[in-house]
Parts: structure tokens; sequence; C-alpha cells
């Protein structure tokens, strides 16, 4: 199964990727850090490195696209032609991924 990914460091940043290319956490959180340091972010580095928390990975279903997507993620609703909410979690099943950036 193919996800998209949304990769969150508890102080830093995250990044939503909805490119449907991954297979597992491990992908994804190499390409969170790659964004990272791509995009000329001080903020998240710090973070990254002064900070032992893991990172919070949310892996979101391929099929899934647009609303449906930050529906999952319970940062909006959709809902089906009976006027039910379509994602009735309260919080989508995350993965902890130790930090592979802090420096003790």
């Amino acid at each position: 199964m193919r996800y998209h990914a949304h990769v969150q460091h508890p102080k830093g940043s995250g990044y939503m990727m909805q490119t449907g290319n991954f297979a597992n956490a491990k992908q994804a959180v190499k390409e969170y850090l790659d964004l990272v340091d791509a995009d000329n972010n001080p903020f998240g580095r710090k973070a990254l490195e002064n900070n032992p928390e893991d990172l919070i990975v949310t892996l979101i279903p391929a099929e899934f696209h647009g609303p449906d997507v930050m529906s999952y993620m319970g940062m909006c609703n959709v809902w089906d032609e009976n006027g039910n909410d379509m994602y009735e979690t309260t919080k989508p099943p995350t993965i902890r991924v130790k930090n592979p950036r802090f420096l003790a």
C-alpha cells in the first residue's frame, strides 16, 4: 500500500506530503528531513537538533486527495450523501520515530 504522509516534530516544523509515494514511515521521515534542509528552515533544523522528542508520522492512504486528506487528519469535515461525517476518528493513527538529528 502507498501513502501520503504528515511528519511533525513537536517543537518544530511539520510537512504534509501528498505524493502518495511512501511505503512506510522511514521513507516519509527521509523526505521530511530533505525538505527541512532544502527549505532553508533554520527553525526546523534547530528544533530537531536541540530537542530529543520523537517525530510524529501520520501515514494517509494514497487514494485520499485534497479535502479527504485534511479530513482524515482531523483538520476539516467531509460528509457522505447521508450527512454523516465520513471520518469519525478523533485522531488518526500515528507512528513515533526517533529523532535522527538530535545532538546530545
